[in-house]
């Protein structure tokens, strides 16, 4: 009598009857890659803001406070007026765009440090010289000139046929307040309802023709 052999191998019995593990769908995958993507990015830009833009434009601000300290400190004979040229061969670098006003004799040189991605990038390093008469006048990091830098004429009041009385003196003050002040105290005789003066105000005059009483 023939017997059917039974397996004598616990793991493959009990392997066979456990579910096999699910693997995770594959849009998952992709967008937690995107989302890592775009963090590791975002840390980038700011370690450009932070790091190198940042400290950049510092450093250019300086040196052109020390080159203007010092041509300051020279004669005139010495040391010539500082020039877009000299500003752009002491920072190394072209101005990124320059705003030109030929009329008032003055122009505005920015020069920026911007990050590689323009949409994350959003913090602003740059700076703004300003030259009268192609001199350098003065500069400002991270901030637009104010308008007390830059020699824009300011426009003449406005002339009007309005005329101003002349101002008076205390005098002429003090003589119109008495005069108006003579009148105080007087009032006219109330008059009643008959028309006659009220009683204990003013005597009535008498009439043309009347006899005044014995």
């Amino acid at each position: 009598m023939s017997t059917n052999p039974t397996s004598t191998n616990p793991t493959a019995n009990t392997s066979s009857g456990a579910p096999a593990a699910s693997a995770p769908p594959p849009g998952n995958s992709k967008r937690l890659g995107i989302l890592l993507l775009l963090l590791v990015v975002a840390i980038a830009a700011m370690g450009y803001d932070y790091g190198v833009a940042g400290p950049g434009v510092a450093a250019a601000d300086q040196k052109i406070h020390e080159h203007v300290d010092e041509s300051n400190r020279k004669s005139v004979t010495e040391s010539g007026p500082v020039t877009p040229a000299d500003i752009q061969k002491l920072i190394a670098s072209k101005p990124t765009w320059t705003d030109k006003h030929p009329d008032e004799q003055y122009e505005v040189e920015y020069y920026c440090w911007r990050g590689p991605l323009p949409v994350i990038n959003m913090q602003k390093h740059y700076l703004a010289v300003v030259y009268i008469n192609n001199k350098y006048s003065s500069h400002y990091m991270n901030e637009q000139p104010p308008a007390e830098a830059l020699p824009i004429d300011q426009k003449p009041a406005e002339i009007t046929d309005e005329v101003i009385p002349p101002p008076t003196s205390s005098t002429e003050r003090k003589g119109g307040e008495a005069k108006s002040g003579d009148g105080e105290g007087k009032s006219e005789g109330k008059l009643d309802a008959g028309g006659a003066p009220a009683e204990g105000k003013a005597d009535a005059k008498p009439e043309s023709g009347e006899k005044k009483a014995d």
